[in-house]
């Protein structure tokens, strides 16, 4: 089987999130089970496999949807000149809204589509009505959609997607095995990127409160410089912000923290939850999005509501205090991992979806 694969890859330039995280991981192992993939991607990826062809599209580096649609603008003109040179088969990573109107052209083209669709219901594609119009549009014209999650499976319906094309397929996470490791009493780590509905400000508030722990903020985004200034105008003490890390400095951030929160205002199914739980770190999140699929209130960690600095602060107390609390909840959210969000169960129903477009595949064959 062949498949062309439509993502951002982490570059010099782009550190790269839990959409870019997801689509290498995915690339990694359909290349293992035998895929011949190919990507195309923005140009100057520093991410590589031997043996995938990467096509390497030109951009305007000037703002995060700037640069989106002038790729998409280039990836047109590219797709339109080889595209008897190109698989049959596209999987679209659909976490920046103009990558949409690449569907169009890939039928035109005579490909089949798929899409895997990232967007969170806070997004502007999904809160406007003229830019939900030509999501759905669009997206109604691919030949499947996956849904990382069942909440996103519910935006999809709601905005007026074709219910026979959606199929929810969890995002994944590797379950490498991680021994019992030292952290520190009282920290509290938050990583991600830095933009709004990540609730840094809710974060920063509880830390106003909590004099007593020391919170760690990893990441990079729109919001950093603000961050910044609300910590000296607020004269926070104890909030540390440490820019981007990569994954190595934070792997060990994560595995030497007491807990990690995550206060979103709004989520699809982050893959940074998942990989905390993977490493059995205690998690404290807001009750929003996809992630009451992921996390279970009190059996494999601890569910708030969003925007709230009380609830925030009260879930760091307890968990802080109770002990028994923390190994539980560690023990429950590494079971959970293994047993339904590992990437050898994901990779397969991917699969599955991908032989079930191909020509001469079916769904549900791979095992």
């Amino acid at each position: 089987m062949e498949i062309c694969i439509i993502t951002p890859l982490k570059s010099k330039w782009y550190k790269g999130g839990g959409v870019t995280k997801y689509a290498e991981d995915m690339i990694r192992l359909l290349k293992r089970k035998g895929v011949h993939v190919e990507v195309i991607t923005y140009k100057y990826p520093s991410y590589y496999l031997k043996k995938i062809k990467i096509h390497k599209i030109p951009f305007i580096n000037f703002g995060r949807y700037i640069r989106s649609i002038s790729f998409v603008l280039y990836a047109y003109l590219y797709v339109l000149l080889n595209r008897d040179k190109l698989p049959k088969l596209f999987s679209i990573q659909l976490g920046e809204f103009p990558f949409v109107f690449l569907i169009p052209l890939l039928k035109f083209c005579g490909k089949t589509v798929s899409v895997t669709f990232h967007l969170t219901g806070g997004h502007k594609s999904i809160t406007n009505i003229i830019l939900r119009k030509i999501l759905v549009h669009y997206l109604n014209k691919s030949d499947n959609i996956i849904a990382v999650s069942n909440y996103s499976k519910e935006i999809l319906l709601r905005s007026g997607v074709s219910k026979s094309k959606i199929k929810v397929i969890y995002n994944g996470v590797n379950t490498t095995k991680v021994s019992n490791h030292k952290y520190a009493q009282r920290k509290i780590l938050f990583f991600g990127r830095l933009s709004k509905e990540k609730g840094i400000f809710t974060l920063l508030d509880a830390a106003r409160v909590l004099t007593g722990f020391t919170f760690y903020i990893v990441g990079k985004g729109p919001l950093y410089n603000r961050i910044k200034e609300y910590i000296k105008h607020k004269k926070i003490k104890n909030v540390k912000l440490l820019g981007y890390l990569p994954y190595s400095k934070l792997k060990k951030e994560i595995l030497s923290a007491e807990m990690v929160v995550f206060p979103s205002l709004h989520e699809a199914f982050p893959i940074a939850i998942l990989e905390t739980m993977s490493y059995g770190k205690p998690v404290i999140a807001t009750n929003v999005g996809g992630i009451p699929e992921m996390i279970k209130d009190g059996k494999n960690g601890i569910l708030i509501k969003p925007n709230s600095v009380r609830s925030l602060t009260r879930a760091i107390t307890k968990l802080h205090n109770d002990k028994k609390l923390r190994i539980k909840l560690s023990r429950n959210a590494t079971n959970t991992v293994k047993k339904i969000f590992a990437w050898d169960t994901i990779i397969k129903k991917i699969l599955n979806v991908y032989m079930g477009l191909s020509k001469n595949g079916n769904e549900n064959t791979y095992n």
